[in-house]
């Protein structure tokens, strides 16, 4: 079971709507794994957004299953603040402190 669901998520948890929601999954393992325990649900797009962290895009009926998968740490709601490296031109800027 995941150690942190959003309130967000637990609320679709036991829809059986085929309308589609993308969430941000923490996994414990790597990417192969996770590919693998996820197989039998109908993801629609899958993105990696850090080591351990994917965006999944799958019916609100699959969330309940995703949410007790092994080795899911966290399922939150994307709310389309988290950005990729390859998304992002991350530039120094003159003065930055760092």
């Amino acid at each position: 079971m995941s150690e942190f669901i959003e309130p967000g998520v637990r609320e679709v948890r036991g829809s059986d709507s085929h309308s589609q929601i993308t969430l941000l999954v923490g996994y414990s393992e790597d990417i192969d794994e996770f590919v693998d325990a996820v197989s039998e649900l109908d993801i629609e797009d899958f993105e990696t957004v850090g080591r351990t962290t994917f965006r999944v895009t799958l019916p609100e009926a699959d969330v309940d299953q995703l949410c007790e998968t092994d080795g899911v740490i966290s399922v939150e709601l994307d709310n389309n603040d988290v950005y990729t490296l390859e998304s992002q031109d991350f530039q120094s800027q003159t003065g930055s402190m760092m």
